[in-house]
């Protein structure tokens, strides 16, 4: 659980998580010592792994129901409120995308009403290298994970993450 979050402790902010994953990778690195590392993030843990993709070398990131910022959902949904003067933090996972040649996979829900398509999609029309895509029906940002489809589509999209690994073209040639 991201810190603030479920039964972790400390304060949730987008400099925080973004600390907390440099801390994780740099430790399993010097712990583990893999030949390739991947990152999946989940809903807000998107704008998280697409920060990590551009901090360090990863084989590839698996997003599930991405987006392009967390500011660009609030204005959506609070187009009334002045979003850029009150929101801390903007999760800006296009930025992180911006000239990012990281493979990319992406699973979205087709009827997620809290990312919605277009913030997907926006997200998706920066990303260089995308692998993998795909949106399943019948699938809402909550439920996703309850679909049968889900377990078998997140393997597909890891598989297409690994086939596209540079290590893995390297070792095949």
């Amino acid at each position: 659980h991201y810190r603030g979050y479920g039964p972790s402790t400390g304060q949730p902010s987008e400099a925080a998580l973004f600390a907390d994953a440099l801390g994780i990778y740099d430790a399993m690195q010097r712990r583990l010592r893999p030949a390739r590392t991947f990152a999946v993030g989940i809903s807000l843990g998107s704008g998280v792994a697409t920060y990590l993709s551009r901090q360090r070398p990863l084989a590839g990131i698996l997003l599930v129901t991405p987006f392009d910022s967390i500011e660009a959902i609030a204005r959506e949904a609070y187009f009334w409120v002045p979003v850029r003067l009150l929101l801390q933090d903007r999760f800006a996972s296009v930025e992180h995308m911006q000239g990012n040649d990281t493979p990319v996979a992406m699973i979205a829900a087709e009827g997620d009403h809290v990312v919605r398509p277009q913030r997907t999609a926006a997200l998706r029309n920066r990303i260089a290298n995308l692998v993998f895509e795909r949106s399943l029906a019948g699938a809402a940002h909550a439920t996703i994970y309850e679909l049968p489809a889900y377990a078998a589509t997140f393997r597909e999209a890891f598989e297409a993450l690994e086939r596209a690994s540079p290590a893995l073209r390297s070792a095949a040639r």
